[in-house]
């Protein structure tokens, strides 16, 4: 059995807005009256005030994806 180290979800989301902000985006958490149309969480092109990416409904996933959560760490539960 391996374990994994824990991540907490703002470090985690720290970690992602770091790797955005370099092509100029941001992660953000839907507001509850959103979250049907867009998701849990959303990617806004803050140079273009436009949204990059939406329907991010498992952050630990994405996270992996796009490269910021090593192999050997999960999002803390």
């Amino acid at each position: 059995m391996t374990l994994k180290k824990p991540v907490t979800e703002r470090a985690l989301t720290a970690r992602l807005n770091r790797y955005l902000k370099k092509a100029g985006q941001k992660l953000c958490k839907t507001p509850p009256s959103a979250q049907q149309e867009l998701g849990t969480w959303h990617v806004i092109n803050m140079e273009e005030s436009t949204i990059a990416a939406h329907g991010i409904e498992d952050l630990e996933q994405f996270a992996r994806e796009e490269g910021v959560l090593k192999p050997f760490e999960a999002l803390e539960s």
